[in-house]
């Protein structure tokens, strides 16, 4: 039995060590669900989620058939990158991880949706404090906070 658990141990603590080493790397980015985003479409509270990790914040709308993400990188000041993420959407679990290669908001876009009536953001984008606004292609106002 003990030799069963020391082994149980190693196996743990040899799968452990490249998980710890690339998250400290940056190679691996770590996003929670923000338990107290909110999501506002025109003003109305909107089914949705927020994930964030230290840079960055994943903005995901549920109201419509298909869910849409918004990718939005951060820094001091205001929201520096936002990407409409396509087909992809972010996972709802409370947590997900994502590597540096390839990021799912960043791929060739789609053409999926008529450019004017589209769900992607348009320019500009506000920030203040823990509020992010953008009007999308179709005119409707997303507010996020987080």
């Amino acid at each position: 039995m003990r030799n069963f658990l020391l082994i149980c141990v190693a196996i743990v603590g040899f799968l452990a060590v490249p998980v710890v080493y690339s998250s400290a790397k940056g190679y691996t980015t770590w996003f929670w669900r923000d338990p107290h985003g909110q999501v506002f479409v025109n003003g109305q509270r909107v089914p949705g989620y927020v994930h964030q990790s230290k840079h960055v914040i994943i903005v995901t709308r549920t109201d419509l058939a298909k869910r849409h993400s918004y990718w939005f990188g951060l820094d001091e000041q205001s929201a520096t990158i936002s990407n409409y993420c396509g087909s992809w959407s972010a996972p709802d679990f409370f947590v997900f991880v994502m590597g540096d290669t390839n990021p799912p908001c960043f791929m060739i876009r789609e053409i999926a949706y008529d450019v004017e009536e589209s769900p992607q953001p348009a320019v500009p984008i506000v920030r203040s404090g823990a509020k992010i606004e953008f009007y999308t292609n179709d005119r409707k106002l997303i507010r996020v906070e987080y």
